[in-house]
């Protein structure tokens, strides 16, 4: 559940609901009145209720004086295994979501106080697709649900590759070590596209180019597959570039894109793959490459400064698998993300053996230091 707070004016309201409706790319024109038989829950006599004509349930509700707990004993009463559900609340707009996954099927509810924590919802939203059929659909509603649950950033989804804190803290002072500069490295990006990243298939060649790799096309079913060197060095990387919507669908023939990715793995140790708008990392590292992967989307990429973009060329470029002294960057930030894990989880054992120490322990413990 996404709890947003909504300026006084009633315009910057329904303002908010349209830019929450927009991220799945329905607009309020589209809704029905209906009853709320959606639900086994009684709805107060002010309340009113809409849907869409979609693959997917989604209501919109205007629920003026209502409270979290109204909606989501509301939500409770949703037979349905997927669902959407947007309620407005006065000064507030609530966002349900619920998808089928076993041990954890309770509609998900995470409470949006900011700005900022708003804007990071929409633009996981507004990355897949709710409306063109019903599998597509269930499955975006999964991925927004594991997106979010899994703590994907506001510039980058993070699926378990690396850990959050070590992205955040210290990627740019291990870069820097490493006598690389992202901010130069942005710039100069940026600067080949004339100040605007392009998000299309059909022009990951020419990024792959302007990231500092030369590619050779594999010749293999599916979709094409390159692989990646630097200055004539093969490098542990290929890409593979699929020209669908979602990178987890199987399209026509073809298996699913991410399929194909993880099977490439079989091959080299790292994997690139997109559509053009999203790129995503997958290692042969981690015990479960399918799942576990790291992912930046560039659409809409115009300025240098944009934090997308500096994770982009940290993480994307071929200097980060330019094999020196012994390591690639992205070992390094691999190792160094399971470093920190072992650091958290070592100072919690600490924690919480302190707690069962007997006053007698804590003395031995003083003489000793």
């Amino acid at each position: 559940m996404v709890e947003a707070s909504m300026p006084n004016a009633t315009d910057s309201g329904n303002d908010l609901i349209r830019t929450i409706l927009e991220a799945f790319r329905l607009t309020e024109e589209d809704k029905r009145g209906c009853s709320f038989a959606f639900s086994s829950r009684s709805a107060p006599s002010g309340w009113r209720a809409y849907t869409f004509e979609a693959p997917l349930s989604i209501y919109l509700v205007e629920a003026p004086g209502a409270n979290l707990t109204q909606i989501k004993a509301l939500a409770n009463g949703i037979g349905k295994d997927y669902f959407v559900l947007l309620a407005s609340m006065d000064r507030h707009a609530v966002l349900v979501l619920r998808r089928y996954k076993k041990d954890d099927n309770a509609p998900f509810a995470v409470v949006l106080r900011k700005e900022e924590d708003f804007e990071r919802v929409i633009s996981t939203v507004r990355k897949y697709d709710f409306l063109s059929e019903e599998l597509t659909a269930h499955s975006s509603l999964i991925s927004v649900v594991d997106s979010l649950k899994a703590g994907a950033e506001r510039y980058f989804t993070n699926r378990g590759l690396f850990s959050n804190h070590f992205l955040k803290e210290r990627l740019s002072g291990c870069l820097s070590e490493r006598g690389r500069s992202p901010a130069k490295e942005a710039t100069a990006l940026l600067g080949e596209f004339e100040g605007e990243l392009p998000a299309d298939p059909g022009k990951v060649v020419k990024i792959l180019d302007s990231l500092g790799y030369s590619v050779e096309i594999l010749t293999a079913p599916g979709y094409p597959e390159y692989m990646l060197r630097s200055h004539g060095r093969q490098l542990d990387v290929c890409c593979v570039v699929a020209g669908a919507e979602s990178l987890d669908i199987k399209t026509g023939e073809n298996v699913a894109p991410s399929y194909q990715a993880v099977a490439a793995l079989r091959r080299c140790r790292w994997v690139v793959l997109t559509n053009g708008r999203l790129w995503r990392l997958y290692s042969g590292r981690v015990s479960s490459p399918s799942t576990n992967y790291f992912e930046v989307d560039i659409d809409g990429i115009i300025d240098q400064a944009d934090p997308r973009l500096l994770y982009f060329v940290s993480l994307f470029a071929s200097s980060s698998f330019a094999l020196r002294d012994n390591f690639t960057d992205l070992d390094l930030i691999f190792d160094g993300s399971i470093s920190h894990a072992q650091d958290v989880e070592n100072d919690l054992a600490r924690a919480i053996a302190y707690m069962f120490l007997s006053r007698e322990d804590f003395k031995e413990i003083a003489l000793a230091t």
